[in-house]
């Protein structure tokens, strides 16, 4: 009965410890420790997972010309991308220099400033690219970008941080790029 408990207690232990460890790496390449350019450049062989969405924020379907992505974008900019990413687990924030702005009906934006681009994509476990079609701004690339502001429920206030983040009008449409350095 005696080696029967301590048989259990090592199976529970060695168990739990392989989960925590399992669990720190999952952690670590979901949420802001790795960064997807240096991910993507030394993983050759990753894996792409495009996924759709339920309650996709975001309506390609009703994109058929310019004047279509024009009118269901708040914010059309000319950005750099020349900040840091923190991957969270289904986004990535990407901190973009404002270069340009061609429209601006949230009156928030002036030139030169950094705003919070909230990609729609994520790196699993060092090895799976989940996207919904969006493929992510490269660094030190210069883009058009059409956006929107976050959405939330009635009643959130937004925190400053919040305030000036922005994500892609559409998956597909959303960036344009200029230059590649």
């Amino acid at each position: 009965m005696k080696k029967q408990i301590i048989v259990t207690a090592l199976i529970v232990t060695i168990a739990v410890v392989g989960c925590f460890i399992h669990g720190k790496k999952v952690m670590s390449t979901t949420w802001g420790e790795m960064d997807p350019d240096v991910l993507i450049d030394s993983n050759k062989s990753m894996t792409v997972q495009v996924e759709e969405l339920e309650n996709d924020v975001f309506d390609d379907e009703s994109i058929s010309e310019f004047s279509d992505l024009y009118d269901n974008s708040a914010v059309i900019i000319m950005a750099k991308v020349d900040g840091e990413r923190k991957m969270c687990l289904q986004s990535t924030d990407t901190i973009i220099s404002v270069e340009k702005i061609y429209k601006d009906e949230t009156t928030k934006l002036s030139k030169g400033e950094s705003i919070i681009l909230v990609e729609p994509f994520s790196i699993h476990l060092e090895s799976t690219y989940h996207s919904t079609g969006y493929q992510m701004l490269k660094k030190n690339g210069e883009y058009i970008l059409f956006l929107n502001p976050l959405k939330c429920v009635d009643g959130y206030k937004f925190n400053k941080r919040e305030q000036m983040s922005f994500m892609p009008s559409t998956t597909c449409f959303s960036r344009y790029c200029i230059s590649e350095k």
